[in-house]
């Protein structure tokens, strides 16, 4: 019998992802891992600024994600914002991809390491 993975779930916050707001997404992303919901894609095209509370609220979901085996992949278009990613070596954590559709894709074959 083959097990089949659930889809990843999707966030995709927008504005500025402020302590308030990051500390949001984090507790909802808890509440995933709650449900045993492992994996996931965080598009970030609505983020005002990829900031360092930015990727401090990534890295945090990340490693509450990994702890259950799960993964999580970047939708990320904004050039300013995938340079700050490849410049804090994140790119080789997640994948990361221009769009929802991207992500999804490289979910279901397994490429974390996405073309940047």
């Amino acid at each position: 019998m083959i097990e089949s993975v659930p889809a990843p779930i999707v966030s995709a916050p927008t504005g500025h992802l402020d302590d308030t707001a990051g500390d949001a997404l984090v507790d909802t992303i808890k509440g995933h891992i709650e449900r045993n919901e492992q994996h996931h894609i965080l598009d970030l095209r609505a983020v005002h600024e990829v900031d360092a509370r930015t990727i401090r609220t990534i890295i945090t979901i990340h490693r509450k994600i990994v702890e259950i085996g799960g993964s999580v992949r970047l939708v990320i278009e904004n050039p300013k914002a995938l340079r700050y990613i490849k410049l804090t070596a994140l790119a080789r954590v997640f994948g990361v991809y221009p769009t929802p559709e991207d992500a999804l894709a490289g979910f279901v074959a397994d490429d974390r390491n996405a073309p940047l």
